[in-house]
């Protein structure tokens, strides 16, 4: 064989041996780039089973897989429900209690004052100011009047500043507000919301009434949280009640009568109640006339201060006298 024929043949298996080489090292940083792959996808992969776990991840992933008819069961996710009629529900914090469950009170209060039914006017908190031993509880469910109640304390605080944070459910420095209802059993209850929001009430209107058509406009219905006047005697602790102040419309003297008398005569001394006449149809339906009221309260040892209104009465207005506030003061021996 020819030393050329020689050369040719040592260049060709170079060559081979050369592509054989790179091939290997081709294989090679494959086979390591797949690995390290491999491992960043077992990463991602327990990324994602610890994100999963978390409520947030869900709610965007049943966004994404959803339609949005499913906000219920992304809503049960963050402790907020969408309940069956529409009312959309979330638990909060209204209030701060100490270690016995009472409402915190400033260490020099000696008497408590109760109302249940605020609205925006002729409220208790306005009378504190003369009252500088006593500390008022309130309670207002309609959400638009409360937090009108709660702007209160802003000012009360901190005058026109603006910005500027107050103690938890504090419309006044000695008095709280909260957005509960009181009723005979406690509970969650439809709440009739009128257009006129003092006319709001548990029960329905009258529409045979004859009287008081300025409550027969209804805004809407709307699920309410509602705790017992037993439940709201004992957040004030062992403290006296000097006065329960209530305006229920139609329910007042329900309250009343599902507590136990003997409670009523340890702890407070007076109750002011809205009664309707006796001889005028009731406004709500299923509401006790006065004469009734007057005669349990006495009977329970609560004397009025004053008569019964009646249908034959006239205020300046020309009104009719259905409603009239009573008050009554517990009997000095009842006790």
């Amino acid at each position: 064989m020819d030393l050329k024929g020689v050369r040719l043949r040592c260049a060709s298996q170079s060559a081979t041996l050369i592509v054989a080489a790179g091939l290997l090292l081709l294989v090679l940083v494959m086979k390591h780039e797949l690995s390290e792959l491999r491992s960043e996808m077992r990463e991602m992969r327990q990324t994602l089973l610890v994100h999963q776990r978390r409520p947030d991840f869900l709610v965007q992933r049943r966004l994404q897989d959803r339609p949005f008819g499913s906000a219920q069961k992304m809503l049960e996710t963050q402790s907020i429900k969408a309940h069956g009629d529409g009312a959309l529900i979330a638990p909060i914090q209204i209030a701060s209690l100490t270690q016995d469950g009472t409402i915190s009170m400033p260490k020099r209060t000696r008497y408590v004052l109760i109302e249940i039914g605020c609205s925006d006017r002729h409220t208790l908190d306005d009378e504190l100011g003369r009252r500088q031993d006593g500390f008022l509880i309130a309670f207002e469910p309609l959400l638009d009047k409360y937090a009108v109640l709660l702007a209160r304390g802003t000012t009360r605080y901190h005058g026109t500043k603006a910005d500027r944070a107050v103690p938890l459910a504090h419309h006044h420095q000695r008095g709280v507000v909260l957005p509960l209802a009181v009723s005979a059993s406690g509970g969650v209850h439809n709440f009739s919301v009128g257009s006129i929001a003092g006319c709001s009430s548990l029960r329905h209107v009258n529409a045979q009434a004859g009287w008081g058509h300025w409550c027969r406009r209804q805004l809407e219905w709307r699920l309410v949280p509602s705790i017992t006047l037993t439940a709201a005697l004992l957040l004030s602790g062992s403290l006296p009640v000097r006065q329960i102040k209530i305006d229920a419309q139609g329910v007042d003297f329900d309250l009343i009568r599902s507590t136990a008398p003997a409670l009523l005569r340890e702890r407070v001394q007076s109750i002011e109640l809205e009664t309707r006449a006796s001889d005028c149809n009731p406004l709500y339906e299923g509401q006790a006339g006065c004469d009734d009221v007057v005669i349990f309260m006495r009977s329970i040892g609560f004397a009025n201060t004053s008569r019964c209104p009646s249908k034959y009465w006239f205020n300046k207005w020309e009104y009719v006298q259905c409603e009239r506030r009573l008050v009554f003061d517990r009997v000095a021996d009842s006790y």
